[in-house]
């Protein structure tokens, strides 16, 4: 098993219901692409450190996920390149198994 952690902004004008329903969107093509989701971190918005598509505000979300099929990467890459709501994304393959009950640092100043 493979695991790893996807970033992704989201336009910061998709918001409350349109951006529940995207984020059900994109869990569903991850899924599609061979993707198991360990993991959802919504990070708030921020503001970004240089535009992108016109925007300097951005939503950032993090999911963290796991694979078996090699591809799982590359057909969800290649799905967010095209999904105008997504302004940026990275992906990195993780050396070993995330530790899930780690607190975020967002759920840490709560």
């Amino acid at each position: 098993m493979r695991y790893y952690e996807n970033l992704f902004i989201i336009n910061p004008h998709v918001e409350g219901s349109a951006l529940e329903t995207l984020m059900d969107k994109i869990k569903k093509e991850l899924k599609d692409a061979g993707g198991n989701l360990l993991k959802v971190e919504e990070m708030g918005k921020k503001r970004l450190a240089y535009q992108i598509a016109h925007q300097n505000y951005g939503n950032y979300m993090l999911f963290i996920f796991e694979s078996e099929i090699s591809d799982t990467v590359r057909k969800f890459e290649d799905w967010m390149e095209i999904t105008d709501d997504v302004l940026a994304h990275l992906t990195m393959k993780l050396d070993e198994k995330p530790d899930l009950t780690k607190k975020s640092e967002s759920e840490e100043k709560e």
